[in-house]
């Protein structure tokens, strides 16, 4: 074979002719008027793989569709460690490819022959980055537009892992991925070929949809009813899908709204700051503004505990070890777990842990005010040695139950110096996930995660929550408006 150049055509009967040329060394692949490797499509695979963050375990790549193999190469430049499994329905492509890829030989390459859909359900282990490829001809391939096709996609990407589809000029193909994945990244390639990348739902991207199962604990009813009624000059407001609450904040007032569905603006009342946090809408409908003051939350998140007993299975290898070792500390009597302590002693307990001084006092009156406001919906759990005589809380955790939409809030927890190095917080969590079905308890939120732009100091914090299988939620900016009357 000539390295400046070379031309020859292999037929096959499910590509049609395969024309192939080298020129100064580099492969130019067509098949059915498309190009598959070459002048084309390797800058467009160098450009996506570096939109694919490195930083993370990257173990093992998916590639649905072998295109003569020349992606396989800058896959292993950017992840020299990883193993590529591919999947390829034509032999004579992979014939061609092992002729003309020498990396197709490598011990980190395995190629599987046969239709992607089938395939896949063969497959057991979980993949880092899948990359979906797979055409017949200028067109992408039925397949990939079935159900079915995206579940197992869905079932085979890890939990941190990314979904790399070329969809060519099948821009439905994208729109339908975000049915069942977040994107991540859009964009075009030389103004006619239409790439994204994907990630599982709940991977905190701005716009994302909330699981159709879960109503945010503002938009109950019942619940916000309760903070008016424990409120002086408070009062609900809204309707059915978005509840808000109006109060009085010193000679001003305000209404708060958590929903996609836009306030009614009630004309008349106080003269008032209407303030709308949406969940995944990022449209600014007429007469709502950007707050020019930080006041939403960045990012949020909650787990769903999945029934069964091995609901920590989906958990940080590091939050399995240590819950393994509570429990284990846990028989051996080293610690016991203290339900519904006295408020007293638990706030006693509290103000012993070295947080700032102005924390303290917030959470604590937070704390308080939960229990006036929500009763025996409110909920406290401690950890102390156990077998040692008038033994202090040495940890704590307070939750409280929206049991309306089966929700339970994170309100706050400690856990003293000595024991930041035991796994009691973890242990903390585990009764929280354990014993939620018995109070219907299906959604747990984890409440604030820490953002860019947000205080370093809670860092910390947000690594240990996310190691629970959080699903994150980024919420766009809250927006306002001001309306009612100042003769009211």
């Amino acid at each position: 074979m000539s390295w400046f150049f070379e031309k020859f055509t292999v037929p096959s009967s499910l590509n049609g002719p395969i024309c192939c040329v080298r020129f100064w060394g580099m492969w130019d692949i067509w098949a059915g008027g498309c190009p598959q490797s070459g002048f084309h499509t390797n800058p467009m695979w160098r450009q996506a793989s570096r939109r694919i963050p490195k930083k993370g375990s990257k173990k093992n790549i998916l590639l649905l569709g072998l295109g003569a193999g020349c992606s396989i190469p800058i896959l292993h430049r950017k992840f020299p460690r990883a193993h590529i499994t591919v999947v390829e329905y034509d032999p004579v492509m992979i014939e061609l490819a092992y002729r003309i890829t020498p990396h197709t030989r490598s011990p980190f390459v395995t190629i599987m022959e046969g239709n992607a859909y089938s395939v896949m359900s063969h497959l057991t282990q979980k993949f880092d980055i899948i990359i979906l490829d797979i055409f017949d001809g200028k067109n992408v391939a039925q397949e990939a537009f079935q159900r079915d096709f995206f579940l197992r996609l869905k079932n085979l990407l890890a939990p941190a892992g990314f979904l790399l589809i070329n969809a060519f000029q099948a821009c439905d193909l994208l729109e339908l991925a975000r049915d069942y994945f977040s994107q991540y990244s859009r964009w075009r390639y030389r103004f006619f070929n239409h790439l994204g990348i994907f990630r599982h739902p709940g991977s905190g991207i701005v716009g994302d949809a909330l699981p159709k199962e879960y109503i945010p604990y503002q938009q109950v009813g019942a619940f916000i009813q309760r903070v008016s009624n424990a409120r002086k000059s408070a009062s609900r407001v809204g309707h059915e899908g978005c509840w808000g609450l109006r109060w009085r904040c010193g000679p001003f007032w305000m209404e708060r709204y958590t929903s996609d569905q836009e306030p009614v603006l009630q004309e008349g009342g106080p003269f008032r700051m209407m303030i709308w946090q949406r969940l995944s809408r990022t449209d600014i409908p007429q007469g709502w503004s950007p707050s020019w003051i930080p006041i939403h939350t960045k990012l949020a998140g909650f787990s769903i505990r999945e029934p069964g007993e091995h609901y920590y299975k989906t958990w940080t290898s590091h939050a399995q070890r240590h819950r393994k070792k509570w429990r284990s500390q846990l028989t051996e009597g080293i610690w016991e777990l203290v339900l519904e302590p006295s408020k007293e002693e638990f706030l006693a307990a509290y103000w012993k842990t070295k947080k700032d001084p102005t924390t303290k006092f917030v959470l604590a009156d937070l704390i308080k005010e939960e229990f006036q406001v929500h009763g025996d919906r409110t909920h406290l759990v401690a950890v102390r040695r156990k077998g040692v005589e008038h033994a202090p809380l040495e940890a704590g955790f307070c939750f409280l139950d929206i049991p309306e939409n089966g929700e339970s809030i994170h309100i706050t927890s400690f856990i003293h110096e000595n024991l930041k190095k035991e796994s009691v917080g973890v242990g903390l969590m585990d009764y929280w996930f354990e014993t939620a079905p018995q109070r219907d308890i299906r959604f747990l939120n984890f409440g604030i995660f820490w953002a860019p732009g947000d205080p370093w100091t809670w860092k910390g914090f947000s690594t240990f929550k996310g190691q629970f299988d959080i699903h994150y939620l980024a919420l766009p900016p809250a927006l306002i408006r001001w309306t009612g009357s100042l003769t009211h």
